[in-house]
Order: structure tokens, then sequence, then C-alpha cells
């Protein structure tokens, strides 16, 4: 999602993203340059900054209960 829009490999080229134990694929990301990486920092810190501490913790710490 960048500033409301979803920016995904539809959009871009995407590159695969391996485990170097093994190999394995273990998923894909965006193949962006500087300027949609630029606007994807801006859109997180405006997100960021409209978001409410208690909710911006919550989401932390559901990021941390992910296996």
């Amino acid at each position: 999602m960048l500033a409301g829009v979803w920016v995904g490999d539809d959009l871009c080229d995407v590159i695969s993203v391996t485990n170097p134990a093994n190999g394995e694929i273990v998923g894909h990301v965006p193949n962006i340059g500087s300027a949609e990486t630029t606007c994807a920092i801006v859109a997180a810190d405006i997100a960021q900054k409209n978001l409410p501490a208690q909710e911006r913790a919550f989401i932390l710490k559901r990021w941390f209960d992910i296996d």
C-alpha cells in the first residue's frame, strides 16, 4: 500500500527472496527504484503519525506474535 494505493507485483517486476541456508524461495518483493522507495518512506511516515500510540503498539505486538 502506497499512500492508499496498492502497489504490488502486478505493477512491477519482483525479486525472489531465498533462504540462504537451503536456497528455497521464501517470498517475493517488488523490484522498485529510488523514487518509489522514497514515496513509500514518506507514505509510511505520514501513516505512522496519523495512528494513535495505542494502535501502533497493537500492530507491533501483532508483528512480534507472527510465527
